[in-house]
């Protein structure tokens, strides 16, 4: 997994250095503009993973189907400062001898405010912090029945993100 990670990093610089221009994809959104993203992603898998990330069968010919929706929102609030919204909707379903167990609902709401720090100081390198707080919208209830569409806690997150437009195709990278 580490390999992958360097691999990913060592492809995001070489693309920012061997594209000079449009070194702006990290941008925060002007005050009063903004946009707004539907993500869906779906996964059918018998597929399961230990604690030391090999890969094996769910147990009792288990088969795990999730449906996610993702509605993101960004708005900038002032110059240099943009605020995100994230939210999902979601439905998880597990098969196995026991029989089908399903959740539908509205899962975890993320939260964020983002900046572009160097930008203040006149550098154009594509930099941007973004700080956010990940608000459970129920608890964690576990049960033999039951597939939680949460985790019932509040986290914390802080990303330093880099990227790059390939404008004017329209491709971007970021990290």
């Amino acid at each position: 997994m580490k390999l992958h990670n360097a691999i990913a990093c060592a492809l995001l610089a070489a693309a920012l250095l061997a594209w000079p221009s449009g070194m702006s994809a990290q941008w925060v959104e002007p005050k009063g503009q903004g946009w707004a993203s539907l993500s869906v992603f779906r996964q059918d898998t018998r597929d399961a993973y230990d604690v030391e990330g090999d890969t094996g069968m769910f147990p009792a010919m288990g088969r795990d189907v999730a449906t996610g929706s993702f509605l993101t929102l960004a708005v900038g609030l002032l110059d240099g400062l943009d605020a995100w919204a994230q939210f999902s909707f979601q439905r998880l379903r597990f098969d196995d001898l026991v029989g089908r167990r399903t959740s539908t609902g509205f899962g975890d709401v993320r939260l964020f405010a983002r900046t572009a720090p160097l930008r203040a100081l006149g550098v154009s390198t594509p930099l941007a912090i973004r700080a956010g707080v990940k608000v459970p919208v129920g608890d964690f209830d576990v049960g033999s029945n039951m597939i939680p569409l949460g985790d019932g806690q509040r986290d914390w997150e802080l990303m330093l993100e880099l990227g790059h437009s390939f404008y004017p195709a329209p491709t971007y990278v970021m990290g």
